[in-house]
């Protein structure tokens, strides 16, 4: 009987299946590399990515701070210089009020100078054919924004006419009647009449504040009716 030696054969094999795994696991071991190399190429480009929107949002914080602070400063600046402006505009009204007050009390106790003069008196409801001669101020006082006014006039008539202008001026509020009282004068034995008036002074005049109109919304329209038809006979 013959025998046949496998052995040798058996170890050719063995060491064809070692071959054909240790290819496939250095393939797969590759392929996990690979696979890492990608993953970590992604990462490191996302990191990138991150780190320079950190940086820019960083950078647009810090810009924005900055805005931030100059637009403190510039409103600081402007409240600076409104107080500036109204003290100012406080120190012309002290320096122009006086002088506008009087050149008021002037036109009160003068004619018309002129057409123009003439219908704004009128349209203040002045009597502009009186003659202003006939009154004339004896005192004024004046106290903490209050004013006493005593004088004489040729009659009672004369006093009403002076009180009503007095009345309609900008620069004196409140004006009342305080009395008048019938003299007579040692002279010529003729009469007149003394009177006190009283109120407030204004140098400055009051700001007119101007209110918008209210537009008002158009009115809804009734909704139409469906009337039937009627069917013909």
């Amino acid at each position: 009987m013959i025998r046949v030696n496998l052995l040798p054969i058996r170890q050719a094999r063995r060491r064809s299946e070692g071959k054909t795994q240790l290819f496939v696991f250095a393939a797969l071991l590759g392929v996990v590399l690979l696979a890492c190399a990608v993953t970590y190429g992604f990462a490191s480009a996302d990191l990138d990515r991150t780190t320079k929107n950190v940086v820019q949002f960083t950078k647009d914080v810090a810009a924005a701070k900055k805005e931030v602070a100059d637009a403190t400063k510039l409103e600081k600046k402007k409240n600076v210089f409104l107080k500036k402006l109204a003290v100012l505009d406080r120190l012309e009204s002290d320096r122009t009020g006086p002088v506008k007050m009087l050149d008021e009390f002037q036109s009160v106790l003068s004619p018309p100078r002129n057409e123009e003069d003439r219908f704004a008196k009128i349209k203040k409801n002045w009597d502009v054919e009186w003659d202003t001669r006939r009154v004339w101020i004896d005192s004024m006082e004046e106290k903490s924004g209050s004013f006493t006014m005593k004088g004489g006039a040729a009659d009672s008539n004369d006093v009403a006419e002076f009180l009503r202008r007095m009345i309609s001026t900008k620069h004196f509020k409140n004006v009342e009647l305080d009395f008048v009282q019938t003299k007579e004068n040692g002279n010529d034995g003729g009469r007149f009449v003394e009177f006190s008036i009283f109120g407030k002074i204004i140098y400055q005049e009051e700001a007119k504040v101007i209110v918008p109109p209210i537009k008002k919304k158009p009115a809804k329209k009734a909704p139409k009716k469906n009337t039937p038809k009627k069917k013909g006979t």
